[in-house]
């Protein structure tokens, strides 16, 4: 793999671990403005500083990502079909690599529908975009969709789904979680991110997908509506990092989002969060309430160096805060605010 190559998939998939968050915002290509995506920028920016990649269509990059974010592009380029048409199967590639480029996307994907009456169709669109990607070093995404025949999504199915993907030159692959997922890892030979489907019933079911997709050899998540069309987007994306890149349980998990959704820093009464917070340190962020100095999130790591998210901005700052001590003790917002007030006066006036 050449340098390039290389170095835009580091920038999608964690080098230290191999593997990513990805936020899927593509759906509307098909879809139309399906629902909590009706007006894409208002879904969209909340969530970029929490995923490694947003899976979007160009159309929506252009009119809805603010073009100053840092947030890796993996650009949908195909396309054609519709939910009310004929057969979601029948795609074409809409966009091309000149264009991915203009764009500054890091990556390409597309969809390929094995045993489809499209099959041959779709499966040489990947191999042509490949050809052309591999020119100028853009990883390519295959997406083994099954439209809207869900019950094909068996690991005899997704095995033969994900190998011919790989063959075929993809360089990650986007595929389903099912019973028997290791059979699907082991039988490809490169990257594997899973889609998270249709929205499910609770969150503990995302939590749990995401934990046993990771333990059975997956590189992390392609999700999209069971994150944006959460009663709390924020509270499900962190408590997928958690469980991606800080091995999190679904129970850790399922803690997070609560403790994001209900807006409190910590459970009352409970430290099953707080042993997470100092067993995980690294890359784990919890948000404070809105002040005057703007929206703050804070992250702490093992040197006790405090990184504070200010006004669009990250500040890192060693601080006289006792962290290891003195913060084992907080159930609250409002102490902590109190503790790291002087702190954010100090970068307030910078």
């Amino acid at each position: 793999m050449d340098w390039g190559k290389q170095n835009r998939m580091a920038r999608i998939l964690r080098p230290e671990n191999g593997r990513g968050v990805w936020l899927a915002v593509d759906h509307g290509y098909f879809l139309g403005p399906t629902r909590k995506l009706e007006e894409p920028r208002k879904t969209i920016e909340p969530l970029l500083p929490y995923c490694e990649a947003l899976f979007v269509t160009r159309g929506v990059l252009r009119t809805s990502v603010d073009p100053n974010t840092s947030t890796p592009i993996v650009l949908r380029v195909s396309g054609g079909s519709s939910v009310v048409g004929k057969d979601l199967a029948d795609e074409g590639v809409t966009t091309s690599i000149r264009e991915a480029i203009r764009l500054n996307a890091t990556a390409v994907g597309l969809s390929i529908f094995v045993g489809s009456e499209y099959e041959s169709q779709t499966l040489k669109n990947l191999a042509n975009l490949v050809n052309e990607a591999e020119e100028f070093g853009l990883p390519v995404l295959a997406v083994t969709a099954v439209g809207k025949e869900l019950e094909k999504r068996d690991a005899r199915f997704l095995s033969l789904s994900c190998r011919i993907a790989a063959e075929l030159g993809a360089t990650v692959v986007k595929t389903y979680h099912c019973e028997g997922f290791e059979k699907v890892v082991a039988g490809c030979p490169v990257p594997i991110v899973i889609a998270g489907g249709p929205k499910m019933e609770t969150e503990l079911q995302v939590f749990e997908i995401t934990y046993n997709a990771v333990q059975n050899g997956a590189s992390g998540v392609d999700m999209g509506r069971n994150i944006w069309q959460n009663d709390s987007p924020l509270g499900m994306i962190k408590g997928i990092r958690a469980i991606v890149h800080e091995n999190a349980t679904t129970k850790q998990a399922l803690e997070i989002y609560n403790s994001v959704k209900s807006g409190k820093l910590l459970p009352t009464g409970s430290e099953t969060l707080w042993d997470l917070i100092q067993k995980q340190l690294k890359g784990f962020g919890f948000q404070l309430r809105q002040t005057k100095y703007g929206p703050i999130s804070v992250f702490y790591d093992d040197k006790r160096i405090l990184r504070i998210w200010l006004r669009k901005r990250f500040v890192s700052v060693k601080t006289d805060v006792p962290v290891k001590t003195g913060w084992t003790a907080i159930q609250d917002e409002k102490e902590m605010t109190k503790i790291l007030d002087p702190v954010l006066k100090r970068l307030a006036k910078s």
